[in-house]
């Protein structure tokens, strides 16, 4: 979320609302994928909505109640995720 905000300069939306904003289908602040033809906006659609489950699905329910990941395989595969969404994230424009 930080880096996010950090990235697209917005300070007053959160979680799934600044998602929702910054990957904005019609005007995107930050393109994951650049170019406007119908497979890129496909693209940055589908990122738009797999950075909304991330927060629905991973962020919120660790950190609105006390949850312990045991299993140290999925811990490594949330990690790759997130990763994955970083590193995006980073080469976006």
């Amino acid at each position: 979320e930080k880096e996010i905000k950090t990235k697209s300069k917005i300070k007053d939306k959160i979680g799934v609302d600044l998602v929702n904003h910054v990957f904005n289908k019609e005007h995107p602040i930050i393109k994951i994928v650049e170019g406007d033809e119908a497979e890129q906006i496909d693209e940055r659609e589908g990122f738009r909505f797999l950075y909304m489950g991330t927060f629905l699905g991973i962020k919120n329910p660790k950190s609105h109640s006390p949850q312990h990941l045991n299993d140290s395989a999925k811990a490594l595969e949330y990690l790759a995720f997130l990763s994955l969404l970083m590193k995006r994230l980073d080469e976006a424009v």
